[in-house]
């Protein structure tokens, strides 16, 4: 399979006016990306109380751990044909959990986008009411946009898993919703497809590397180039690796838009430049 996307990859760079056998071969060496920030692991200066400093040295630092997930329930120690465990939110630089393949894919999705400022897995439980009985549902995550200020509730299931989640989350909409959060939707496989985690993934490893320099000196690219543009011809000139960093990241940043978000962005490698965004981060 990996053999015959490469070959679609290859086909595609063709009929976009790029051949890569003709480009001249490198010598072989490894890139080494020089993030601003360490990407294992964070220091800040140590407090003491003690008033003898004289055994410490003039900037004292300690390492900062991981910061506990905000879920009010954790994983389950086992799960049924499911992976669990934890992911770091590399912009808060807090641990997120997860109990199912999806729920990660989701966890890594949500912590890729801008747009929300804050996302707390396993939140409190709402309470409905189904056929006069009182009940109660945790959704799986409690997200918050940055734009609106709206609070959004998202249960993320299998869509051959759903049930009854669909009558739940309706009854959740109708109810008492209006006093914690603004709507309760329902995240399957196909609002997560394959290429939107592998694009989220991407994100999250380029923002642990990101490079403040590498993303200025694309950007200044951008002011005199298309509207839209093939990525190939952006980075022309530049290292391949540290380029490609910066254009995640400023697909983060929002200056970017790829041309289509549903596919890899490796298989569609053609972005969107939003010029009022541009201006606003480079006056």
């Amino acid at each position: 399979m990996h053999k015959i996307m490469d070959a679609y990859r290859f086909m595609r760079a063709l009929q976009a006016g790029h051949n890569r056998t003709l480009d001249p071969l490198p010598p072989a060496h490894t890139t080494f990306l020089d993030p601003d920030a360490k990407t294992s692991w964070r220091t800040g200066l140590y407090i003491v109380d003690d008033d003898d400093l004289s055994h410490l040295p003039d900037y004292p630092e300690t390492l900062i751990d991981v910061a506990e997930p905000l879920a009010t329930v954790l994983p389950p120690a086992s799960t049924k044909a499911h992976s669990r465990g934890r992911l770091v939110d590399p912009r808060t630089w807090r641990a997120v959990s997860f109990a199912s393949t999806l729920e990660y894919c989701a966890g890594q999705v949500l912590a890729s986008m801008k747009k929300i400022t804050y996302f707390q897995e396993q939140p409190d439980a709402l309470p409905y009411r189904w056929d006069g009985v009182d009940h109660t549902h945790r959704p799986d995550f409690k997200v918050r946009l940055n734009r609106s200020n709206r609070f959004v509730y998202i249960d993320v299931r299998p869509s051959w898993l759903l049930g009854d989640l669909r009558t739940q989350v309706a009854l959740i909409n109708n109810g008492v919703l209006c006093d914690t959060g603004d709507e309760n939707i329902i995240l399957t496989e196909h609002e997560l497809p394959w290429a939107v985690r592998w694009n989220a993934k991407s994100m999250l490893r380029a923002l642990r590397a990101y490079n403040r320099r590498d993303c200025d000196r694309l950007a200044d690219r951008l002011f005199d180039l298309p509207d839209e543009i093939q990525i190939t011809s952006l980075i022309e000139g530049l290292p391949n690796a540290t380029a490609w960093n910066a254009v995640w990241c400023l697909i983060f940043e929002e200056i970017l838009k790829p041309v289509s978000p549903k596919s890899m962005l490796i298989d569609a490698p053609k972005v969107r430049v939003n010029r009022g965004m541009l201006r606003e981060l480079y006056p």
